[in-house]
């Protein structure tokens, strides 16, 4: 969540175990129940202390930003500089190009529902106007204002099935043996199943790998007859991603979604160069090289 908010994503590993740790300061919300006319509900006053978590924030951008400063001005990454981080001298003293096959995905709109941060977003956020909303009218209609619970109770459910979801796809990345290929979280169809899971770009074809209904698809570039870049995928609308149906050459139509970075890059070795690659023209545009396709 704090990603989202502040257009950020943490790499360090001790920023992230503190990120999380400071969610612990929505419990503060809890003190708003000392406000209910009940016996002893004061003693709730003491959960405002845990908002001193939110502290734990600013640590984790300075442990963040002073991880990163660290690694551009390490001799290992070839001097200091925002190049510097995407290079790396080899055995034989030359400069290997660190970038070849990766793609940032750094903006929350580009992340998945079951991303970490949706997920935290999902669990706290209709928790908390519910439980205030509920201070609010209880001393009005009594019993009857805890249905607005039920908001949060909801968001909880739904946190749980994409926390499940996002555990399971970032299982099956963490398995995925080592190689140049280009690895994004997809959402896939083969009608009429669909799942959500990881699509693999290599050179010379496309792999799909499912958490449920769908185990793996493997699609040679040659065997695409036509491609279509689409907005409704499957029957509900994409936002913030492209989605893209493979006609295959044996009459199969598959389907794949992928956030906005891996999708402007992906549709020229989809198309076979029919289409062109949309990173290379904003990277023109922004003075900035596009790593290529290995």
């Amino acid at each position: 969540m704090v990603e989202l908010f502040f257009d950020i994503q943490f790499a360090s590993p001790l920023a992230i175990r503190l990120v999380n740790l400071s969610t612990l300061g929505f419990l503060g919300s809890l003190c708003f129940l000392s406000n209910l006319p009940l016996p002893g509900a004061h003693a709730f006053m003491a959960f405002s202390g845990l908002y001193g978590f939110f502290g734990l924030i600013g640590f984790a951008f300075m442990v963040e930003f002073a991880q990163r400063r660290k690694r551009l001005g390490s001799p290992q990454s070839g001097g200091s500089g925002p190049e510097a981080a995407h290079t790396e001298k080899t055995e034989d003293g030359k400069t290997e190009d660190k970038t070849k096959g990766f793609v940032a995905v750094l903006r929350w709109r580009d992340r998945w529902i079951w991303d970490t941060g949706n997920v935290t977003l999902m669990a706290f956020v209709p928790g908390m106007f519910s439980l205030l909303l509920t201070v609010i009218l209880f001393p009005f209609f009594g019993a009857k204002s805890l249905l607005t619970l039920l908001p949060g109770g909801l968001g909880l459910a739904f946190a749980a099935i994409y926390a499940v979801v996002g555990s399971r796809v970032r299982k099956l990345k963490a398995n995925l043996p080592k190689s140049e290929a280009e690895v994004a979280e997809a959402m896939f169809f083969s009608r009429p199943r669909q799942t959500p899971g990881l699509a693999v770009l290599h050179a010379d074809r496309l792999e799909l790998l499912g958490i449920a209904l769908i185990d793996r698809l493997v699609i040679r570039l040659a065997d695409i007859a036509a491609i279509s870049e689409v907005r409704w995928f499957n029957g509900r609308r994409l936002w913030w991603k492209r989605g893209f149906v493979l006609d295959l050459k044996n009459g199969r139509r598959v389907g794949v979604a992928v956030p906005e970075p891996f999708g402007r890059r992906w549709r020229a070795p989809l198309s076979g160069g029919t289409l062109p690659d949309l990173s290379i023209s904003e990277s023109e545009k922004s003075g900035v090289s596009s790593p290529g396709m290995p």
